[in-house]
């Protein structure tokens, strides 16, 4: 082929891949919308005949009446095992395969584009991504397990890819579960819940974290992800950084912290009131209703004074996250 028309299936290659993940909310999807737009120069794409999502696969959309599916290798071979076919050898399989396993090892996540048109499936091409690691997220985990808590990475991304970035940010080998579908991110919460004396908090923002937000005691979502993940979690960071979560980890402590201080006041104050109210040092100490109703007041003007300091609870800064230690 000459370039011109290298140039020219590249740019419709390009094309259906933005027209199939315009639709979607995923991270993911986003990235590589964006990456169509400006390898195709366009501003928009071609809304889909059909859409729909797969679900631990990726999406597939009608455009002009051809299935354009973009996901894993996996979603490839639903579609050959759907249509019981095999791809020949002139397809360019292979290659594609040994290109793969290269970037792989290069920790990047492959991305396959296959259509399917009148009962027959085409390899159209592959992409790689590769998720750039937040820049606090290194010291957020840092943050998190001074404080005792024990981090974990549930991730559908391969094997080496995930390793490496938990290799980054911290988090140790054991505690990595790569390659995960949805119903298995939901299930690697509920067997973590069931080994686990403390709650468990999960942290996503696709709709493959949906399950696992809503199997979590307490499920967080980023803000800037799917609708379907911040539906089904408990709590939502409206920023698209990690930092926020250190800050709640570290208000819900100062919360519970309050809430005990409280108790503890209200029951010692009841506790000693109560007896001299109902008189059980008569007549050596009495206690007029007045004085009584004014202690009682007293005693609620004070929780609700210590509740209210609340108010000065500043998030620990980025500078003291790497010297934090164990409390």
């Amino acid at each position: 082929l000459g370039s011109r028309s290298a140039e020219a299936l590249e740019r419709g290659f390009w094309r259906l891949v933005g027209a199939a993940e315009a639709g979607s909310d995923h991270p993911l999807a986003k990235c590589l919308t964006e990456a169509a737009k400006a390898a195709t120069g366009c501003a928009t794409f071609a809304a889909p005949e059909q859409f729909r999502y797969r679900v631990g696969r990726g999406v597939s959309a009608v455009l002009e009446g051809v299935d354009v599916r973009v996901g894993s290798f996996a979603f490839l071979e639903d579609s050959l095992r759907e249509l019981r076919q095999s791809l020949p050898d002139e397809a360019g399989m292979q290659e594609v395969e040994a290109w793969a396993a290269e970037r792989k090892a290069s920790s990047d996540s492959v991305v396959v584009v296959h259509a399917v048109a009148q009962k027959r499936v085409v390899l159209l091409g592959a992409l790689a991504v590769r998720d750039a690691v937040r820049a606090d997220a290194a010291s957020v985990v840092r943050h998190l397990e001074g404080q005792g808590v024990e981090v974990w990475m549930c991730t559908g991304d391969c094997a080496s890819t995930a390793h490496a970035i938990a290799k980054e940010v911290g988090i140790p080998e054991a505690r990595v579960h790569a390659e995960a579908l949805p119903k298995q991110k939901a299930d690697k919460v509920n067997a973590l819940k069931s080994q686990s004396t403390g709650a468990v908090c999960f942290v996503g923002d696709g709709v493959n974290d949906a399950p696992a937000l809503a199997a979590a005691d307490v499920g967080i979502a980023i803000g800037a992800g799917a609708h379907l993940a911040m539906d089904a979690a408990d709590v939502v960071l409206v920023r698209s950084e990690l930092a926020p979560l250190a800050a709640y980890v570290k208000l819900c402590k100062e919360t519970r912290f309050t809430i005990m201080r409280n108790f503890a006041w209200a029951f010692v104050f009841n506790f000693c009131g109560l007896p001299l109210a109902a008189g059980i040092f008569y007549p050596r100490v009495v206690l007029p209703p007045l004085a009584a109703g004014l202690a009682m007041g007293l005693s609620s003007t004070m929780v609700v004074t210590s509740s209210l300091m609340l108010r000065f609870f500043r998030p620990p800064a980025l500078s003291e996250w790497s010297t934090c230690t164990r409390t």
